[in-house]
């Protein structure tokens, strides 16, 4: 039991050093970004960082799932069910703010396409 409680624990852990590596590398490749891009607001750098938060919170929730396995005291369990619950919730808004961005995205594209063809028919009278 010992054994098995140590590999779940040292499992827990490395998912979360995981997390935190995905998240620190997107901010680091984001910002570069943002900086070559001479701070220009970019909504695909946006999108990248989103993603990638997302992504990073995900490997911690799989983490903090793992530890429920350990845990031996109620006060343990509504600890960590809360952490559960505020990386959830996070999550979630990243995940509807990733989808919102895309949306704008498409649809300033979509005007982009209207105000070509727009121009190309006046080009052409």
């Amino acid at each position: 039991m010992d054994t098995t409680h140590n590999i779940i624990f040292f499992l827990s852990i490395l998912l979360e050093w995981f997390a935190a590596l995905v998240i620190v590398a997107v901010s680091i490749i984001v910002l570069t970004g943002y900086i070559f891009s001479l701070f220009k607001p970019a909504e695909k750098l946006r999108l990248s960082l989103a993603r990638g938060l997302a992504l990073g919170l995900e490997f911690a929730l799989a983490g903090e799932i793992l530890r429920t396995i350990l845990i031996r005291e109620l006060e343990e369990l509504f600890i960590l069910g809360a952490i559960i619950i505020l990386r959830a919730a996070l999550s979630v808004l990243i995940h509807w703010e990733i989808s919102h961005t895309v949306n704008c995205l498409q649809s300033e594209c979509e005007i982009h396409e209207e105000d070509k063809t727009k121009n190309k028919a006046n080009l052409n009278r």
